[in-house]
């Protein structure tokens, strides 16, 4: 009797636990969303993993038909591209968010990063930002590079964008073999 009183009290603890890490991953704030995905990006970028970069792209980057698959080639040539130049990423550090904007029905987070490639002149620092999205309701997030883009595109990416993101054009600098 007493061990069907423990395991009746194992099992309700385990239940209990479990609906507590339940609560706290749907309690998740914009910020510890996007910046989880933001990480996701990093290993995927480190790692050069085309397929997985393609996964976490808002699905409004390409309307036209067959415009997805032409960037994941593109995608997939540049990655050959840097093989043969011996072109490694060394780091990709995502930090803090910046900024975080609700556009009529899309949550939109700002975050920083740096990314350092070597080269044949040394290594690249690239500082910049990715831009992380949600629609409301939905659990799922996408996740671009700010990097290079304009008003005008982010309109194309985010309905009902006018102004109001705050994503500064890239800084990168070499850093010289030493």
């Amino acid at each position: 009797m007493m061990r069907r009183l423990l395991r009746r009290l194992g099992s309700m603890l385990a239940l209990a636990t479990g609906m507590l890490a339940l609560a706290a991953v749907q309690a998740a704030t914009p910020e510890q969303s996007a910046t989880e995905l933001a990480h996701a990006w990093a290993r995927a970028v480190m790692t050069r993993d085309v397929d997985a970069q393609m996964k976490l792209l808002p699905p409004t980057m390409y309307v036209k038909p067959g415009e997805r698959e032409r960037n994941r080639l593109h995608r997939l040539h540049e990655k050959e591209v840097a093989l043969i130049n011996h072109q490694k990423f060394v780091a990709f550090d995502v930090r803090a968010p910046v900024q975080t904007i609700k556009i009529d029905k899309t949550t939109a987070v700002v975050i920083p990063y740096q990314s350092i490639v070597t080269v044949a002149e040394g290594k690249l620092q690239t500082d910049s930002f990715l831009v992380a999205l949600a629609e409301d309701g939905a659990d799922k997030w996408s996740i671009f590079d700010g990097t290079g883009h304009t008003t005008r595109t982010l309109k194309l990416l985010i309905p009902g964008y006018t102004t109001g993101l705050n994503v500064p054009p890239a800084q990168s600098k070499l850093i010289r073999g030493e």
